[in-house]
Order: structure tokens, then C-alpha cells, then sequence
């Protein structure tokens, strides 16, 4: 299982940090072809028309069974750090969130963009 983040090229800023058993490769074609409103195909599919791919990169290697608990980790720190990440902009994060509440808010917004 891998955690990756996605990093806009036009100003290496990671947008995302997500999580797949697959290659990372086809889980960004994932998010660029879903509908709907999602800021993440939002902002693949932007990135595509203007000639950009997302920089791809693994921030860790994990077991599935351990999966939820490093990719919240690594979305606390660069929420932390202050990123603004799409994929929990609409779990109301701030740098502040304890552990628990980041997990919990994280799982609400993916299981509403499901």
C-alpha cells in the first residue's frame, strides 16, 4: 500500500495526499475522469487543459491494515504545515485539528464525495 501526495507543478505545492494498493499512475486518471463537484477531478482536469500533469510522489509504504492511520499522518502534517489540500478542505481542517477529530472529519468529506 502506498501514500502519495500530488504536487502542482506550476508551484510544487502538494494538493493531495492519498492512498492505493494500486499504481499511483491510474488512481490520478481516477480522480481526473470523476464527476461531479470534487475539488480533486477539479483540479486535475484543470491541470490537464493548461498541459500539466500532477507531480506524483510516495511518502510512505505501508501494510493495508495500517493504511487510514499513515495517510491521516501524512495529511496532518502538511495540513499542519498549512497546505491547502483538496482533499479536506470540506472537513473544515485548520493546522490545530488533534488526531482524532482529523480522522473523523477526513472520513466524513471522502464518505460525502463517494
Amino acid at each position: 500500500m502506498q501514500i502519495y501526495t500530488l504536487t502542482d507543478p506550476r508551484d510544487n505545492t502538494v494538493r493531495y495526499v492519498g492512498s492505493t494498493a494500486g499504481s499511483t499512475t491510474d488512481r490520478v486518471r481516477w480522480h481526473r475522469k470523476r464527476m461531479g463537484n470534487y475539488p480533486q477531478a477539479d483540479w486535475c482536469r484543470e491541470l490537464k487543459t493548461l498541459g500539466f500533469k500532477p507531480e506524483i510522489h510516495t511518502a510512505l509504504v505501508c501494510e493495508t491494515a495500517d493504511r487510514y492511520r499513515y495517510e491521516y499522518a501524512v495529511i496532518a502534517l502538511y495540513v499542519r504545515r498549512g497546505a491547502r489540500l483538496n482533499n479536506v478542505n470540506k472537513a473544515n481542517l485548520k493546522p490545530s485539528t488533534n488526531p482524532d477529530t482529523l480522522r473523523k472529519r477526513i472520513y466524513r468529506a471522502k464518505m460525502a464525495h463517494r
